[in-house]
């Protein structure tokens, strides 16, 4: 059946595969979805960067290739400094998406950064409390 112009597929699944899939370790879907050759267009959260983090070290950060300096917004505070987040756009294969999440608690320099996935309207939530996006 489609949901905003999304085929939405439904399987049964074992309760210990569900209680895989709450924590993140269940990729049984995501064979399905790259079989299909699904693409996904979503935001990316980083929360916890070093405040000298650039677009640069996303870039690298990320290293399959998957976000591009063009697809990187650090978040700017009030202050004209960087608050220690930011968004990135990917798209691609679904694939590139759970290769991205899997960086979350990884380090960036000196900190341990979050990595997950959130939407366009937060990016917009951001802009519109009055938050640069450089």
């Amino acid at each position: 059946f489609f949901f905003f112009n999304r085929e939405i597929v439904a399987q049964l699944v074992l309760q210990s595969e569900m209680e895989k899939a709450c924590i993140g370790n269940w990729t049984g879907l995501g064979k399905v979805v790259e079989a299909l050759g699904a693409e996904v267009e979503t935001w990316i959260k980083v929360r916890g960067l070093p405040y000298s983090a650039n677009k640069k070290d996303l870039v690298e950060f990320f290293e399959d290739g998957s976000i591009s300096e063009d697809n990187v917004r650090i978040v700017i505070g009030q202050d004209g400094r960087p608050s220690g987040e930011a968004f990135c756009f990917l798209r691609g294969p679904e694939s590139k998406l759970r290769t991205a999440l899997s960086r979350n608690r990884n380090m960036l320099g000196s900190r341990f950064v979050e990595v997950f996935s959130t939407t366009a309207a937060d990016v917009e939530q951001q802009e519109a409390m009055g938050k640069q996006l450089a």
